[in-house]
């Protein structure tokens, strides 16, 4: 699979994927061109989460977040596709990302995060998070928060920044 999952300021995130399942990241901060002139990060596995749909047609790996999870090795990145996710995840791994296709991919349960230095952006959370006491260093950023929803954190270093709807 090969093809342009984020189009950010500009830039672009170009995810290469080849049969060793490795995966090279061309990062948008350095070069706003795919892959060409782009300094690239040797990422160990991408996965992608969509609906069964997705997954039957080649487009996702995997119908649940917390599967997406458990089977990325850190570091790793996880694309959350467009859908609502309603499951309860326990994010116990550090150095991973986890981005989703903005207010259209929506978390609604639970997450608790138990690990360390990781990114969750680009997402809408309808229930509730946690970062536990030991998850340091993480940043959630660029997301929806519905009323209704908590965003708890007794860890340390961590960096919060989103949209109260």
């Amino acid at each position: 699979m090969s093809g342009i999952i984020r189009d950010l300021n500009n830039g672009r995130i170009a995810v290469q994927k080849d049969q060793s399942a490795s995966v090279y990241i061309a990062d948008n901060s350095i070069s706003p061109k795919m892959l060409s002139g782009a300094v690239k990060r040797y990422i160990n596995v991408i996965a992608i989460v969509g609906t069964a749909s997705d997954v039957s047609d080649g487009i996702a790996d995997y119908t649940s977040i917390q599967a997406a999870h458990d089977a990325v090795t850190e570091p790793g990145v996880i694309v959350a596709l467009s859908g609502t996710y309603t499951e309860t995840i326990t994010w116990s791994k550090s150095d991973l990302i986890l981005e989703g296709a903005g207010r259209s991919t929506n978390i609604v349960g639970a997450m608790v995060s138990t690990g360390d230095y990781n990114h969750f952006r680009d997402l809408r959370l309808d229930g509730n998070f946690t970062f536990n006491a030991g998850s340091d260093g993480n940043m959630l950023r660029s997301f929806w928060h519905s009323s209704g929803s908590t965003i708890t954190d007794n860890g340390s270093g961590n960096s919060i920044q989103g949209i109260l709807e």
